[in-house]
């Protein structure tokens, strides 16, 4: 059964193999080695799925095709230990972020297009275990690519949609508060890029923009609670996909090409200073994460 963990998380039961490129999703017991079971989402695979309280979550998005006159989007769920669907939630005409789970509410950001006038609409969807929709708010987003995964913690949902960065209440979806690239004297924002993380009661989000003909990230450090921007750290960079903090420090991976730093790098945000940087990790992507014994992990995408 593997361990599940207080918030229902399995962390050695099972590992589950998808592509963006297929339909169907692969589980295999990691016990074992030995097949599981396969779910097909008659779809094309938006985002990694979640397993999370016994349940495997994953987006697809269907096309308008094979006999179908709109396209839709679903988020599907299936029972972690038989691979058997126990709901899918399909909105026409939409396309979804990919989703995430904690607390027992699954949150996808959407693109939704009014069939008569053909303008897009944007909007958070936070849907219960059952598969109804608890409540739904709506984003400023700018272009559908803008969407991206909320972050969830102490009983908010964070988002960006390109545009502005929110906060909502996880219970009834309630806009606690919304911060805006373009209100800081920065150079030309373009807007948040979606990569946000959560921790030491701030949200840390990523805004790209342009200074001349310099491209420059902005790291907002944002007040969770209140929606205050604390700091910004401006700096020359490319391609930051992953944060992670620990110890009061901010772990990215980067260049910054004024101060000849490249890699993964260790920022204090307290200061705006960098304390090291280690330059194995250039020209590669890498998710960073910290593991439970205070080690920085990075992991290579390929």
């Amino acid at each position: 059964q593997g361990d599940w963990g207080l918030e229902g998380y399995a962390y050695d039961a099972l590992l589950l193999d998808w592509s963006p490129e297929e339909a169907v999703i692969h589980a295999f017991n990691m016990l074992d080695g030995s097949k599981a079971w396969s779910y097909d989402t008659r779809g094309i695979n938006i985002g990694a799925p979640v397993l999370a309280y016994r349940r495997v979550f994953t987006v697809s998005w269907e096309p308008a095709d094979d006999g179908r006159s709109t396209l839709s989007t679903s988020l599907h769920c299936v029972d972690a230990e038989t691979g058997r669907q126990l709901w899918q939630y399909t909105v026409e005409e939409a396309r979804f972020s990919a989703v995430m789970v904690q607390y027992q509410t699954a949150i996808v950001t959407a693109a939704r297009a009014d069939m008569t006038s053909h303008e897009l609409s944007y909007e958070i969807l936070a849907i219960d275990m059952d598969g109804d929709l608890l409540w739904s708010a709506p984003l400023d987003a700018i272009s559908p690519a803008a969407l991206r995964p909320a972050v969830i913690a102490d009983g908010q949902v964070f988002v960006s949609d390109g545009s502005a960065l929110y906060s909502f209440s996880l219970a009834d979806g309630q806009r606690l508060w919304k911060v805006a690239a373009t209100e800081y004297d920065l150079p030309t924002a373009i807007g948040f890029t979606g990569v946000m993380l959560a921790g030491d009661g701030s949200i840390f989000a990523l805004s790209e923009g342009v200074d001349g003909s310099s491209r420059y990230t902005s790291i907002y450090q944002v007040d969770a609670a209140e929606g205050d921007v604390q700091q910004v750290f401006t700096i020359d960079s490319i391609d930051i996909l992953s944060l992670a903090t620990h110890g009061g420090r901010l772990y990215l991976v980067g260049d910054i090409d004024r101060q000849n730093l490249h890699g993964l790098l260790a920022l204090v945000p307290s200061n705006g200073s960098i304390a090291w940087a280690n330059d194995n990790f250039v020209g590669e992507e890498f998710i960073l994460a910290v593991g439970n014994n205070g080690r920085l992990l990075a992991g290579q995408q390929v």
